[in-house]
C-alpha cells in the first residue's frame, strides 16, 4: 500500500503541487503589487497550504480553534515534529499571522 502512495505522490501530487505553487506565487506577487497585501499575502498561501494537505490525503482534525478570540493576539509556534507543521498552521488555523525566524537562519 505504501508503494501506491509513493506512486500517487510522484505521478499525481507532484505535478499539481508544482503548478499550484507557481500559481500561488504569481497570484501573491501580482496581488500585492496592485495593492491589498493584507488579502493577497494571506489567502493564496492559505488555499495553497490547505490544498497541499488535502492532495497528500492527510487526515486533519482541528480542535479548539473556536476558543481563539478574533480580537486578541497570539503566538503560534511550530515545534517541527513533522514536515507539514507550516502547511497545517497556515491552511487550517484560519488566522492571518506574521512569520518570524531566528536571526541565525537569515
Amino acid at each position: 500500500m505504501k508503494i501506491l502512495y509513493y506512486i500517487y505522490q510522484l505521478i499525481i501530487f507532484l505535478p499539481i503541487f508544482l503548478v499550484a505553487t507557481i500559481l500561488t506565487a504569481l497570484t501573491t506577487i501580482i496581488g500585492c503589487t496592485l495593492g491589498g497585501s493584507r488579502v493577497w499575502g494571506y489567502w493564496p498561501g492559505r488555499i495553497w497550504s490547505w490544498l497541499t494537505c488535502r492532495l497528500l490525503l492527510l487526515p486533519v482534525k482541528v480542535e479548539g480553534r473556536s476558543n481563539l478570540n478574533p480580537k486578541a493576539s497570539y503566538v503560534f509556534v511550530a515545534n517541527h515534529q513533522g514536515a507539514m507543521d507550516i502547511f497545517l498552521i497556515y491552511g487550517f488555523l484560519h488566522r492571518n499571522f506574521k512569520w518570524m525566524m531566528k536571526k541565525s537562519l537569515k
